[in-house]
């Protein structure tokens, strides 16, 4: 992966100033939160492009942490994976270029690997998620490996999604609290599908054996749905890395989702912010 930039900009030219870098030397960041995203068009608007990014990094922006002697200041990263041409993706850019010089936020571009190594593969049955969906799974892996091993926990959203008020202190409460009840927890869901997942994410560790089974078995089940096999051990290879471990949820759905469509391509009623999970 290529490193292109850090922070993100939304809807004005002018740049957002993230924390100034701590003196002392830190630990990793607590929470990398990975945003895929592609160019997306309104289907109801004759393919109009839509700018969902700007918004779902607005929200993001502004719960950071602010106050410099809290013990979360400078420890939330947002790592945004553009996973389509550069010149293509205008919002990526436009954001990348607005967040300029904040810490807090990363811009990759996908170099694309996993899609050229995957090409020489046989095709899978009929019934196999179709071409569009395994590239999703493929470029969901190429951000995984790019922050493998690079902070305690990992927050998969997609680049369609907001999240609700206090979502980051929240966030900071619930993997507390349940390193205390059940420290040995193999994920966790605020959120529906793929978006939403915590998991942990030291070097080599869960998140990237995660990030693997998604990549193998990627013609078999589309992502969202192979991260419900794993985290609750439904394959004899995921239930034999799971051992027991228990998949936990917060009670109330933290996004809130923008988009029409999900990675099937079908409009479906996503649950609002602050529903039941």
């Amino acid at each position: 992966m290529v490193v292109t930039g850090t922070n993100v900009g939304l809807s004005s030219s002018a740049s957002i100033a993230g924390p100034a870098a701590k003196t002392q030397t830190l630990a990793l960041p607590y929470l990398i939160i990975g945003l895929p995203t592609v160019p997306r068009l309104d289907r109801r608007r004759g393919g109009e492009a839509v700018n969902y990014l700007g918004p779902t990094l607005d929200r993001l922006h502004e719960q950071m942490i602010s106050d410099v002697h809290h013990p979360m200041y400078g420890m939330v990263q947002v790592w945004v994976m553009n996973n389509d041409e550069p010149t293509k993706h205008t919002f990526f850019e436009s954001a990348k270029q607005r967040f300029a010089g904040n810490p807090n936020f990363v811009f990759i571009q996908n170099d694309g690997k996993l899609a050229a190594d995957d090409a020489a593969h046989t095709p899978g049955p009929n019934s196999s998620p179709s071409d569009r969906v395994r590239k999703q799974t493929r470029d969901v892996v190429s951000l995984l490996r790019a922050v493998n091993g690079k902070s305690h926990y990992y927050l998969f959203m997609e680049d369609d999604f907001a999240v609700c008020p206090h979502t980051l202190n929240i966030l900071s409460y619930i993997i507390s609290k349940a390193a205390v009840i059940h420290p040995q927890w193999i994920s966790i869901k605020v959120g529906y599908g793929l978006n939403g997942l915590i998991i942990k994410n030291q070097l080599d560790g869960d998140l990237h054996v995660f990030g693997e089974y998604l990549l193998k078995h990627q013609r078999r089940r589309p992502p969202d749905h192979l991260s419900t096999e794993w985290t609750a051990g439904e394959s004899q290879e995921s239930g034999q890395y799971k051992r027991g471990r228990p998949h936990l949820a917060y009670r109330f759905n933290l996004m809130l989702h923008m988009g029409e469509y999900v990675c099937s391509g079908s409009a479906v009623q996503v649950p609002s912010a602050s529903d039941l999970i």
